[in-house]
């Protein structure tokens, strides 16, 4: 009985949890820097834009990032790329909307998000389009 169990595990397909890079679609926007994809084995996993930090919904501008995530990833094919462990019931990931491109950065280069020095420290490219958003004044600060 033991054994088959165990081989019946290992067949599972691995949950979202487990870490490393796969590709998903996006299936909803809870707001700036929380989404929801769809696996392909059908898995819907909830997603925490690592090194970012968009406003809130309820607080200036947070409406705003919110609808530039949804226009971003909405219905997009993403890669997933885990950068931490699960906080509150999420990943946490860089996502990626297309090749070189990811949703973490453009938030910030277009001044939708701040970047997470706390959770990012060595993110060259975050920190850079960070002075640019703020060089531009352009959304939060």
């Amino acid at each position: 009985m033991l054994p088959s169990l165990l081989l019946l595990l290992l067949l599972l397909p691995a949950p979202a949890l487990a870490g490393g890079t796969w590709e998903a679609e996006v299936v909803k926007v809870v707001d700036g820097d929380t989404i929801h994809v769809r696996r392909d084995s059908g898995e819907l996993v909830k997603v925490r834009l690592w090194g970012v930090d968009c406003p809130e919904l309820r607080n200036p501008w947070g409406p705003e990032a919110a609808e530039f995530t949804r226009v971003a990833a909405l219905g997009r094919r993403v890669r997933v790329e885990v950068k931490g462990k699960p906080s509150r019931g999420r990943i946490v990931a860089l996502v990626w909307i297309r090749k070189g491109v990811s949703l973490n950065h453009r938030l910030i280069w277009f001044g939708w998000a701040e970047w997470s020095r706390k959770y990012a420290p060595k993110e060259k490219a975050f920190q850079e389009a960070a002075a640019r958003a703020q060089i531009k004044n352009m959304g939060v600060k």
